[in-house]
């Protein structure tokens, strides 16, 4: 399956904006959810919860389309 032009230019704000709010979400899992789950290596954890999230909103964008 490939993106048309106007789909793949909402895919690409959704992965800007994710991109831009990462510092506020990582803010808030720093304090409680980072200790909590023994992570060593912040950063993996950094790259995964943007991955996460930015194939979550794909998923849940595209699914039917």
């Amino acid at each position: 399956m490939s993106l048309n032009v106007t789909l793949r230019g909402i895919l690409e704000r959704d992965i800007d904006s994710i991109i831009e709010g990462i510092a506020q979400l990582i803010e808030v899992h720093r304090k409680d959810k980072i200790p909590e789950m023994k992570i060593t290596t912040e950063q993996d954890y950094i790259l995964g919860l943007a991955h996460g999230t930015i194939m979550g909103s794909f998923i849940s964008t595209y699914r039917d389309k």
